[in-house]
Formats: C-alpha cells, structure tokens, sequence
C-alpha cells in the first residue's frame, strides 16, 4: 500500500508547486501595478478614475479644477457637458475651446436641443417657454418659426409678440422693426399693431431709452447735500437741454463735488500715491454711449458705423471707437441739443477743452473714480456699487465673451450703470503718473501721447475690474472692448 500513496502524493506536490508560482507571479504583477500607478502623473490617475470609476458631471469639474493645464482637461469638459446635455454646458464648452475637438459633436448636440425645444415650444407656447427658448438658443436661426408660433394663436399673440421682440434685443438679435414686420407678413399671417406696446410688457429696468421723439421736459432737480452717513443724493435721471433735432439727450446722473482720496495702495505701482482731489458739481452718463446712439451719429456726419463683431447693436455699448472717435462724438451730440461743443480742434489735430462749458464732453479720470466710488459718499466697494463683481458688471467670469446690453446690471449708489464692466471707457485725461499733491479739477497729464481708459470690459478678470485700476492707449487705438459715456459740468 506504501507505492501508491508515494505515487499518488507527487501530482498533489506538483499542484502545490503550480499554485505557489502563480501566487508568486500575482504578487509581482500586483506589485508591479502598484509600482506603475504610484509613478503615473497625478492628472492622469485621476482621469482615469474620472473617466472609468465615476464618470459624473462633478468629479469631472473636480478634475478641472484640479488640473487645469492636463491634455486631459477638454476631454473632461466635453465629457461633463455630454451627461449634462444642456444647450449652456454645450456652449460653455464651445466658448472656453475656440479650436474645440468635438466642435462638430457640441454643435449637432446643441442643434438636437434646439429643435427639441421648438418642437415643445410650439405645442406649449409660453411666456417661460419664450424666454427660455431665447435664452438657451441666443444666436437661434429659427426666430422666424417662433415668431409663427405666436402668430397662429390669436389669444396669445398680442402679447407675445412684444415679448420676443424684447428678448430679441436682450439676447442681441434685434433687427429693424420694419424688416420684422416684412418677415411676419411673408408668413401669410395677420400682424397686430406692435406700437404702442401692450402694457404687460415691461421694458428692462435701467434700458437706455430709444424713442426717437424727446419725452417732455421736467423741470431740473437741484442737488442737495449728502446726508453725513448715508448715500450722495443724485438724480440719476436729469433732463439734458432740448434736442434741436431728433436727438435723444442722454440719461444723466448729477454728481454733487467734493473731496476724496484717489488712487489704491494695493501695489498696483500707477494707482499710486494715493492723493486728495476736489471736484466741483458734475454730470455724467448713466450708461454708457449705445450703437443705437453711436449710429445716429454716423449717420449724420457720414462716417462709416463701427464694427460690432456680430454681437448685433442697438442698446449694446458702442465698441471700436477711438478717443479721438468719442471727442466728436461729444461735439456732434452739443450741437444737436443747441450748446457749443467744448472741445476745439484746430486745424493741425490738436484738441483743447474748455474747462468752462457746459456741453458735453469725456469724464475726467478724476471724476470717473469719484463716480465709481459713489461719489461723496464714498462707499468702500472694491467694484461701482458692490463687493459683489457679478451684481454690477459683465466680466470674464459671467459675460460669455461679448458685451451685454447697457443697464442690465444693478447701478451704483448714483444710479450709474457699468462702470465696472462690459467695456471700459476712454477718459478725457493724458495717461501718466499720479502727482502726491493735492488737486483740484485735475485734467491728467499735460503732455503725453496716450488716454486714460477705465472700468474694465466683459474680458477682463476681477483685479482689473477695481474701481481703481487704469489703462490707457494712443488716441486713434480701438478694440471690441473699448467704449465710452459722456459727462458735464454744472
């Protein structure tokens, strides 16, 4: 009986020695997977488990945040707005890639949503419905089937029908009245009366006015001193003189003078030495100079319109104009309404201004942090009117890289709106260094080749959206980023 037991045990010792190699070579290969995965780059273990763990919309944000400059950074932003699939996660990624992989995917993803949301739209034409469609799709090519929709349901189409118009301006898609009208009778469809509007529908508070007749004259407020610890009194809304033509005067804040501290010591070396400046009474736009406004001017004078990067124009701040551009601007718009521009040009170029007018001109640099900060009240905001950026400006953060509409934004405590924001401003002063001594009325540097610009623009980041921060740039420069508002003195 001993032989077949020795036999029997040797396929057993055999196995033993099989198994016991096999657990050997696990271990290595375990170990030699650990090995390798503790010496894989950190943005990439943790794409990997992005990607084939979790695969969510938040741990791919997280991913992004962590590592912002990984290859593996657009995979994981179009990964996320694909099991978002909202026509914004869409864009968001459209946006933030100009030269973007999946451009073709993101767009036909975007296409399928938006023809998803006609379809509902015109089962359920609502007024949600309107705005949310508009705003999801603002560079739609299917306005002419909304504005079908609303046309074949007569109980709905008196009220509808300004609402799209509106929200065509807001989402920069406004055309000319006429040419909407013509587009709605090629449809074979009755069109209603679209003036005056209905009166449920609400301009935006803070909209730019645009009739073309000047509403009736009130008489003028007079300023009245600031309470010791509340807000400067202002009147946002001062009549100008009467327009001599079909000119619009412009809404204007009133600035009550005084005397405040300019300039930061944040270590922004030319937002230093911080220095006192008096100012006397002034007024200055309460918006920034509009297309509609800008256009108008052109017109008039015969120069070409400015570009507006297709964005549209209308109640959008003017772009791609010059200081020079803006200093006949303000000559043009004195005439309109009867006063002598205060700005000579003599015949070689040279441009003075007459510090005792009372037409329009460009704000002073000083003037123009006086109004951002509040005026005499002074608040200590790091932005016009807030801490908040996202309450009073359209910025890099939020403005999906164009500009907005003027007065969309909460105002100041002057009732000015975006001065932080949307496109900064040509000033009228010379760029150059502050001086330590006190001023008053202080008109910049007196020679110098470049202008002052202030208040940010829709692509600029918080630092440079400060109340404080200073830019400047030759005369004739001109950007999609650079505008500007209008001031006067009382």
């Amino acid at each position: 009986m001993a032989v077949p037991e020795k036999k029997a045990a040797a396929p057993a010792k055999a196995a033993g020695h099989i198994l016991q190699r096999a657990s050997m070579a696990m271990v290595v290969l375990v170990a030699g997977i650990g090995a390798a995965w503790a010496f894989t780059p950190g943005h990439v273990r943790d794409w990997l488990a992005a990607r084939y763990l979790s695969d969510t919309p938040e741990q791919y944000q997280a991913f992004m945040d962590k590592h912002s400059d990984s290859k593996y950074y657009e995979p994981a932003a179009y990964r996320k707005a694909e099991l978002e699939d909202t026509p914004a996660a869409y864009r968001d990624y459209l946006y933030e890639f100009t030269d973007a992989k999946f451009r073709a995917a993101a767009t036909d993803a975007l296409t399928r949503l938006e023809q998803k949301a006609l379809g509902d739209l015109e089962q359920n034409p609502t007024l949600p419905g309107l705005r949310t469609f508009l705003v999801d799709f603002p560079e739609t090519g299917n306005l002419d089937r909304v504005l079908q929709t609303v046309q074949k349901n007569e109980a709905l189409r008196k009220v509808y029908l300004p609402v799209i118009l509106q929200q065509m301006e807001e989402c920069r898609r406004l055309e000319p009245l006429t040419q909407l009208v013509d587009s709605l009778k090629m449809t074979g469809l009755p069109v209603p009366a679209l003036t005056p509007a209905p009166p449920t529908v609400k301009k935006p508070e803070g909209a730019p006015p645009v009739a073309e007749t000047p509403a009736p004259a009130t008489p003028e407020p007079q300023p009245t001193a600031p309470a010791p610890q509340g807000p400067a009194v202002s009147a946002p809304a001062v009549p100008a003189p009467a327009p001599a033509g079909n000119v619009q005067p412009p809404k204007m804040a009133t600035v009550k003078g005084g005397i405040f501290q300019m300039g930061s010591a944040d270590g922004v070396k030319d937002e230093q030495p911080i220095h006192q400046v008096t100012l006397q009474d002034f007024q200055i736009g309460a918006y920034e100079v509009t297309f509609a406004e800008y256009d108008k001017f052109c017109a008039s004078t015969g120069r070409t319109p400015p570009a507006d990067e297709g964005w549209g124009r209308g109640h959008l701040p003017v772009i791609h104009v010059s200081w020079l551009d803006a200093v006949a601007y303000c000559n043009w718009l004195s005439t309109q309404v009867g006063l002598k521009p205060a700005y000579t040009i003599a015949p070689n170029g040279a441009i003075t201004l007459d510090r005792q007018s009372k037409a329009y001109r460009l704000p002073t640099e000083a003037e123009w942090e006086f109004a951002a900060k509040g005026g005499a009240s002074q608040q200590a905001y790091v932005f016009s009117g807030s801490d908040e950026l996202d309450e009073v400006a359209w910025h890099s953060g939020n403005s999906r890289n164009s500009t907005h509409p003027a007065g969309h934004k909460k105002p100041n405590d002057l009732g000015v709106y975006d001065l932080t924001g949307n496109v900064r401003e040509w000033c009228h002063d010379g760029y150059g260094r502050y001086a330590a001594a006190n001023t008053e009325n202080p008109l910049g540097a007196g020679i110098t080749d470049s202008r002052v610009i202030r208040g940010g623009m829709w692509g600029r980041n918080p630092l440079q959206q400060r109340n404080t921060y200073r830019n400047f740039a030759k005369p004739d420069y001109k950007d999609y980023g650079t505008g500007f508002r209008v001031a006067r003195w009382r």
